[in-house]
């Protein structure tokens, strides 16, 4: 059984960590440290890693456990999803845009819940004001037509994250702008009828 854990740390990057100083020792019993003095900048990745110690005082130097620190209004914020690996916007008829996206789960810190929809004005993303949030299942293509019209010939760029159930976002795509369509009539998805 551990004699505790040592903790090491913060860098910016996992590979930049300094193993030759000792953050803190925590007691196994305890299992928790407080690192409040560390005076850490905000919205920014910081990255430790914790290693067992024996009761005889040996390291285990062949197993580290590296976590991610985002500090984001005071407040500790939790590992963010995956960038979406391709995202992209067309319009459609009525005035109407559809996205396509997909999402891959390799290597994700936390699965996400939905994506993210907000325009993107003089090059200024409004993630306040979304346009829409729309559903994300891991590890496949996902085809959306937004709820929202705009007038014909608009330009419209939008921009798209993943974000976590507790809010934590990944990565953004701003997508090319499109120039909206509503001289069309809305499409028709499908039709049915009887053989005469």
């Amino acid at each position: 059984m551990a004699a505790g854990y040592n903790v090491y740390g913060p860098a910016a990057r996992a590979a930049d960590i300094d193993y030759g100083t000792l953050l803190a020792h925590v007691d196994p019993a305890v299992a928790t440290v407080d690192l409040a003095g560390l005076a850490l900048a905000e919205d920014a990745d910081w990255w430790f890693a914790v290693r067992c110690e024996s009761s005889a005082g040996a390291e285990e130097t062949h197993t580290d456990r590296v976590v991610r620190v985002r500090i984001s209004g005071g407040v500790l914020v939790g590992p963010p999803p995956n960038g979406l690996v391709t995202a992209s916007a067309r319009a459609v008829a009525a005035g109407r845009i559809e996205l396509a996206y997909y999402y891959r789960s390799t290597g994700q810190l936390a699965a996400p819940a939905s994506v993210q929809v907000a325009r993107v004005v003089a090059g200024v993303i409004d993630w306040s004001s979304l346009v829409q949030t729309v559903a994300l299942l891991a590890d496949r293509t996902h085809r959306v037509t937004l709820d929202d019209t705009w007038a014909d010939g608009e330009s419209v760029q939008l921009a798209v994250r993943a974000v976590t159930s507790a809010s934590v976002a990944g990565p953004h795509t701003v997508l090319d702008a499109v120039s909206a369509d509503a001289s069309a009539p809305a499409a028709v998805d499908y039709l049915t009828g009887a053989q005469a």
